[in-house]
């Protein structure tokens, strides 16, 4: 996904995920290796929602946030109806209780991934478990979003998972200077 610079480039951008997301609802997925159709378009709603939550609206940025939401829900329905799993409506503190749970546990992945300091020519496959971990940091944002004033401890775990985003993108950056360092000293050789 493209940096988004301002709020009139994220009200483009997500006009153009929310159209791909409802081309991608409108598909039939008949088998598993077909999922990939929902799921990327999920996650592409995820990391637009998480990366626009705390930019200034003029108000169309809320207009299409709300859009990208309701994508992610159905395209959620979608992905659950093909597992055959009902979509039940948890109650506000379960999920929310949820969401703390897990958003411990990517933290502590985050930080494991942040701690490794992997051989030059491993640096690729850690750029992956790099993006791996912030895909799932900003899905954990856009699911917690909804409840971001309903409980004292859900500010404080969103703050801390975006702290956690801010370091990993800067981490990601990092990793990818060398490996692209690495391979031009390869071509050299």
């Amino acid at each position: 996904m493209p940096s988004l610079q301002n709020t009139q480039q994220a009200v483009f951008e997500g006009e153009k995920f929310v159209k791909n997301a409802k081309d991608a609802i409108d598909q039939t997925v008949k088998d598993e290796e077909d999922l990939y159709i929902w799921e990327n378009q999920l996650a592409a709603i995820d990391e637009f929602l998480a990366d626009t939550e705390d930019m200034e609206d003029d108000g169309d940025l809320e207009e299409v946030r709300a859009q990208a939401r309701e994508c992610k829900e159905e395209l959620e329905a979608c992905i659950a109806e093909f597992f055959g799993d009902p979509v039940d409506a948890e109650d506000k503190e379960t999920s929310i209780a949820a969401l703390l749970d897990v958003g411990r546990q990517l933290i502590e992945e985050a930080e494991e991934v942040m701690d490794k300091q992997p051989d030059r020519e491993d640096l690729d496959e850690h750029a992956n478990e790099i993006e791996t971990s912030l895909i799932g940091l900003k899905q954990w944002l856009a699911d917690s979003e909804p409840y971001h004033d309903e409980h004292e401890f859900m500010a404080a775990a969103r703050s801390d998972i975006k702290m956690t985003v801010d370091a990993l993108e800067h981490k990601l950056d990092e990793t990818v200077k060398a490996w692209k360092s690495y391979v031009e000293e390869m071509e050299d050789d």
